[in-house]
C-alpha cells in the first residue's frame, strides 16, 4: 500500500510540535530558575530549527502546524515574559517572525513586522526597568532590519543609486514599514530605526530627482545623487542640532562619509573634470556645514 508523503511529513513533524510545546511550558512552570533558563534555551533552538526545516523543506507546502506551534510558543513565552523579560522578547521575536514568515504574503509581513517594531517601541519607552528597555529597544530595531529587507527597502535604495532616470518600481510595503520605523525611533530613539526611514526618504529623494533627466548623461545622474546624499547629511545634522537628537547627528556622519565612498567610486570614475570638480565642491561644502553644526 502506498503512503502519502504528506502524512509522511506531518508525522515527522509531529515530534518536533509537541517537544517545543512541552519544553516551553515547562519552562513557564518553573519560570526564571536556572533550569527554567536551560529549558527556555532549549525551546528557542528547538523553535528555530523547526523553522529552518520547514524553510529548507521545498516539498513541505503544509506550514499551518509550524505557524501554530510558533505562534503557542510565543504566546507561552509572552504570559512568563514579567520574570524573564529578555528570554520572553526572543521567543515573541522567533515566534511571530518565524509563523508570519511561513503564512503570509511578502507585503502583510512587512506591515506586520513594522507594526511590531513599533509596539516594541511602545513597550520600551514605557517600562519601567532599564533591562527592558534595552531589551525591547533592540527588539524594535530587529523588527525594523527585518521588515526593511523582506520589504525591498534596501534593494530599492541600490536601484535608486544606479539607475539613471529610469523608472524603478516603488515597494509600497516598505515605505509603510519605514513610516513605522520613523514613529517607533520617536519612542526609543534607535539610530537603527532613523536610518531605516532615513534610507527610504534619500532613495525616494534621488528617483525624483533624476526622473526629469532621463536623456542626461550618467555622471550628471551621479552628481544628482551627490547632491542629494549631501543635502540629506547637512539636514540630519541640522535636525540633530536644532532638536537636540544626537542620533539624527551621528546618522548625518554616517551618511557624509557614504557621500565621500560614493564620491570616490563613482563620481571620479564616471564624470567629466568639470563633474568631478562641481562634485568635490558638494562634498567640500557638506563637510564644512556639518562641521559648523558641531561647534558650539
Amino acid at each position: 500500500m502506498r503512503r502519502d508523503p504528506s502524512r509522511v511529513r506531518d508525522k515527522e513533524l509531529i515530534p518536533f510540535l509537541i517537544e517545543v510545546t512541552v519544553v516551553s511550558a515547562v519552562a513557564f512552570l518553573l519560570k526564571a530558575d536556572l533550569a527554567g533558563w536551560v529549558l527556555a534555551i532549549e525551546a528557542d533552538l528547538l523553535a528555530l530549527l523547526l523553522l529552518l526545516l520547514t524553510l529548507l523543506d521545498p516539498s513541505n507546502d503544509d506550514h499551518a502546524k509550524v505557524a501554530a506551534c510558533l505562534l503557542l510558543f510565543a504566546v507561552i513565552w509572552i504570559a512568563v515574559s514579567g520574570r524573564a523579560m529578555i528570554q520572553g522578547a526572543t521567543a515573541t521575536l522567533i515566534g511571530i517572525m518565524g509563523s508570519s514568515a511561513l503564512v503570509l504574503t511578502p507585503a502583510w509581513r512587512t506591515i506586520l513586522w513594522s507594526v511590531a517594531a513599533l509596539v516594541a517601541a511602545e513597550i520600551a519607552r514605557r517600562a519601567s526597568t532599564r533591562a527592558v528597555t534595552i531589551t525591547f529597544t533592540v527588539q524594535s530595531a530587529l523588527w525594523g532590519v527585518f521588515a526593511a529587507i523582506g520589504g525591498g527597502l534596501f534593494s530599492y535604495a541600490g536601484s535608486a543609486l544606479v539607475n539613471h532616470g529610469e523608472a524603478v518600481a516603488i515597494p509600497l510595503p516598505a515605505f509603510i514599514g519605514a513610516a513605522l520605523c520613523l514613529a517607533a525611533f520617536l519612542r526609543v530613539r534607535s539610530v537603527v530605526l532613523l536610518g531605516i526611514a532615513v534610507c527610504a526618504a534619500t532613495s525616494m529623494a534621488m528617483v525624483i530627482a533624476s526622473s526629469p533627466l532621463v536623456k542626461a548623461s550618467e555622471g550628471v545622474h551621479t552628481l544628482v545623487h551627490t547632491g542629494v546624499l549631501a543635502a540629506a547629511s547637512v539636514a540630519l545634522a541640522l535636525i540633530g542640532r536644532l532638536w537636540r537628537m544626537r542620533e539624527a547627528s551621528q546618522l548625518g556622519i554616517v551618511l557624509l562619509v557614504l557621500t565621500g565612498a560614493k564620491v570616490i567610486a563613482q563620481d571620479l570614475r564616471t564624470g567629466s573634470a568639470a563633474m568631478m570638480f562641481i562634485a568635490l565642491a558638494i562634498y567640500g561644502s557638506a563637510m564644512l556645514a556639518i562641521a559648523r553644526t558641531r561647534v558650539r
